[in-house]
């Protein structure tokens, strides 16, 4: 199936809306891709038609006219073979053509056919191909056809909440912006006034938690000379500062109890009188709130409450639109200053761990990450997972409990059915370990074999396959995505004659030796020096042959 979003679809779901009305469609979003500029496109699934998804189909959009043409993957890593997705009654079925497609399914390998229970409303599920691209499957409502500088995302959630900013900021309405912390409640209020006719008059905010009881009346309403012991001179309240403007109240629920009459009054009637003052004033100033706090069961004065949400708006948690992550990542990357192309250059076990945390933080977590991301990349380092979250990595419920999450050292150590790592002793000769080595372990998990352990394993078969997936346990499918997963070596289709030439000249040369140096697969390497018309010299020191040479080279 390859699909380019048509005019026709996207006017759908612009007219559709967000409301119960709104048939949801399944989407995939590109989350990481090392074209920066492909991360935010997406390619929607038909529920009667399975997905061929690889490196040349579907067409991913970005869907606005003026972000350029719908085009497929392309990159090198994911395989011209197809992931195929068939979303069905019993869930989603998620099929390997054959074991050059090196998938993941929420950090987890998939080696063979596999069917999962459909993420929830609300919820998504990562999907990785090859070793450098990553997607999102979630639910779509609506396309994301709005722009908003402040309020960046391509999920249905910020395209609603785009909308309905655009929609209530011309009303002098006062507006209540709930949410968890760190959701960006302070970047809505921003984009109302922005949008607002009042975009011109001030902007004034305050946050009601570093307000005493004592001091929020003149803080707010402003007194008269005298007013209070010290007060000189006259104070103009915040009020009165935003006349003809905008006043933000952030942490509305931690306003002192003894001044939310006051309040009231003053979205009532526009009037407050300044401590002292012997007339009342009068202010023109927008009201916007916001808090991350439950005010119906907090004590807050519920008269208060019913003005303030005379227009509500949600921010929704980051983990509810994780569609958003790479946009939102390349974007706080970008506000530091570092350049495109470092962050382009990631790891992936990095980028895979970000797109899979569950970031209680939201939004403001993820921008401190890339903020100390950009500084340990100035000094030429990439954190750990653990270091750049100032945390363990938290993972979805769903998939805490079987997602690999060996690239964070903070969590717990894996079960004992993990696979052991591989003994020190299999790496001492540098060459295949013979047949007592090569006899096959029970087949474990790929959760605990580390990049150290693949290597060593790969190291002491001379990079045959077939015998290195014996020594770790796992199935030969396995090895390719532990490989995929693990290392970023260019496959052996790409290897140049002016690379192979000097390996080649030396005496002691052997085809496991070159293998090891270039860490491709020996079979693999075979080939090419046969597609380049090149010698080839012995499979490993004293001319021994392999008979049981290894499959398809990696792509």
């Amino acid at each position: 199936m390859t699909l380019q979003p048509s005019a026709e679809l996207t006017q759908t779901f612009t007219e559709t809306g967000t409301g119960p009305q709104a048939a949801p469609v399944w989407v995939l979003t590109v989350i990481w891709h090392p074209d920066l500029q492909r991360v935010g496109e997406q390619a929607v699934l038909s529920p009667d038609t399975p997905l061929a998804l690889n490196r040349y189909q579907p067409l991913f959009s970005p869907l606005q006219a003026a972000a350029g043409w719908a085009q497929p993957l392309l990159h090198a890593s994911v395989s011209r073979a197809s992931l195929t997705l068939v979303l069905g009654a019993d869930g989603l079925t998620l099929s390997p053509e054959d074991e050059r497609v090196r998938a993941e399914w929420q950090g987890q390998p998939l080696t063979g056919p596999r069917t999962v229970p459909l993420p929830a409303e609300g919820d998504s599920a990562v999907i990785q191909l090859g070793k450098r691209v990553l997607l999102c499957l979630h639910r779509a409502h609506q396309l994301p056809v709005t722009d908003n500088p402040l309020l960046l995302g391509v999920s249905s959630a910020m395209e609603g909440l785009r909308r309905q900013v655009a929609r209530v900021a011309a009303a002098a309405l006062p507006v209540l912006v709930r949410g968890e912390s760190g959701t960006g409640k302070e970047r809505v209020a921003q984009s109302l006034h922005r949008l607002s006719p009042w975009s011109q008059g001030p902007w004034v905010t305050v946050n009601m938690a570093t307000l005493s009881e004592g001091l929020a009346p003149a803080e707010l309403f402003g007194a008269a000379r005298g007013a209070y012991t010290g007060a000189q001179v006259a104070r103009t309240g915040l009020w009165a500062q935003a006349d003809g403007g905008s006043l933000f109240l952030d942490e509305i629920g931690d306003c002192p109890p003894a001044v939310q009459p006051m309040l009231l009054r003053v979205i009532e009637s526009g009037e407050f009188r300044p401590l002292g003052a012997a007339q009342p004033l009068r202010s023109r100033a927008r009201l916007i709130a916001a808090t991350d706090r439950p005010l119906e069961t907090s004590g807050f004065n519920l008269p208060l409450l019913r003005r303030l949400q005379t227009f509500t708006l949600f921010t929704p948690s980051l983990r509810s639109r994780r569609e958003d992550l790479g946009v939102l990542a390349r974007q706080a990357w970008l506000d530091t200053g570092a350049a495109p192309e470092d962050l382009a250059e990631m790891p992936t076990e990095l980028a895979r761990a970000l797109c899979l945390h569950d970031w209680p933080g939201n939004v403001r977590q993820l921008e401190q990450a890339m903020r100390r991301l950009a500084l340990d990349r100035a000094a030429g380092l990439w954190p750990s997972v653990e270091a750049l979250l100032g945390e363990p990595l938290r993972l979805p419920p769903d998939t805490a409990a079987s997602t690999r999450v060996a690239w964070t050292p903070a969590l717990p150590e894996p079960s004992a059915s993990a696979a052991p790592t591989a003994p020190a002793d299999e790496t001492d000769s540098g060459l295949s370990a013979g047949p007592a080595a090569a006899v096959a372990r029970p087949r474990q998990s790929t959760a605990g074999i580390d990049r150290a352990s693949l290597l060593a394993a790969l190291d002491a078969h001379g990079w045959q396959l077939k015998e290195a997936a014996e020594a770790l346990g796992v199935s030969r499918p396995s090895i390719y995505n532990l490989m995929a997963r693990w290392l970023d070596t260019p496959p052996a289709d790409s290897l140049g004659a002016e690379q192979l030439a000097p390996l080649l000249s030396r005496p002691d040369a052997t085809l496991a030796d070159m293998a090891r140096q270039l860490q491709v697969p020996r079979e693999a390497l075979r080939r090419r020096l046969r597609a380049l018309g090149l010698p080839r010299p012995p499979d490993e020191a004293g001319g021994r042959v392999d008979a049981d040479p290894d499959g398809d080279a990696m792509e």
